[in-house]
């Protein structure tokens, strides 16, 4: 008798889920449990190549008119070429800074790779016209004629002031996050290369600080007065 009591109800449970079969309808899924992702280590160095693809991009070309693909074209991971890359018209001086700057950008990503593995070069767009609305964005007005970083010495180390900074501020943020001492020691030193960078850049740009830059003479000491608006309008591009 307890056989047969246990199969009927056995039965009634089972007649919901008949009708459900029969009737097509979909029973309710239960909520998805909703957390955040932590970032281990690997992400958040890894996350750092993406500017790190940018400086030596930005770099190389502007200093020796071709890019990563002709350089070191393993460490890209098969990602797509930037869009808009040249030349720029730098004095001598500043040429050979900033190809000295651009290699230690490709021995940034050689070290990152090689400590926590690679990711693909992501589409980046260094156009003259990029860089022109960020520097619109920055200034809050539209210049005329449109900045362009390949024309002249002081219009690139405009440019180039913007990528350092966000590095060491990236790396500042990073550092306190990461758990293995490895990690934290190849993020430091990026640091302290971007930092080098980034004082350098401003030391020139101070020394050209009342040159006229598009028909505007104070416009580099309003630029840099503005360095936070810039950076996080190149942060939200």
């Amino acid at each position: 008798m307890a056989i047969r009591t246990c199969f009927f109800a056995f039965l009634l449970l089972l007649l919901p889920l008949e009708f459900i079969a029969v009737m097509g309808v979909t029973p309710p899924l239960p909520l998805p449990e909703c957390r955040p992702i932590v970032a281990v280590d690997r992400d958040q160095v890894q996350f750092a190549l993406n500017l790190e693809f940018l400086e030596a991009e930005f770099f190389l070309y502007g200093a020796l008119g071709t890019g990563l693909d002709d350089i070191a074209p393993s460490l890209a991971l098969g990602g797509p070429p930037p869009v808009g890359g040249r030349k720029a018209n730098l004095d001598p001086v500043i040429r050979t800074i900033i190809e000295e700057f651009a290699y230690q950008e490709i021995g940034h990503l050689r070290a990152i790779t090689e400590s926590v593995g690679g990711v693909p070069r992501p589409r980046l767009n260094i156009s003259a016209g990029a860089f022109a609305t960020l520097l619109d964005q920055a200034m809050n007005t539209t210049l005329s004629p449109p900045f362009n970083p390949y024309t002249n010495s002081l219009n690139y180390l405009l440019a180039s002031y913007v990528i350092p900074y966000v590095g060491l501020v990236g790396y500042v943020g990073t550092i306190p996050n990461l758990v293995g001492r490895t990690n934290r020691a190849l993020a430091a030193s990026l640091l302290g290369v971007e930092s080098g960078q980034d004082a350098v850049i401003r030391t020139l740009l101070y020394l050209r600080a009342n040159e006229t830059v598009n028909n505007r003479g104070r416009f580099y000491r309003s630029y840099i007065g503005n360095k936070e608006q810039a950076w996080q309008m190149w942060d939200e591009r």
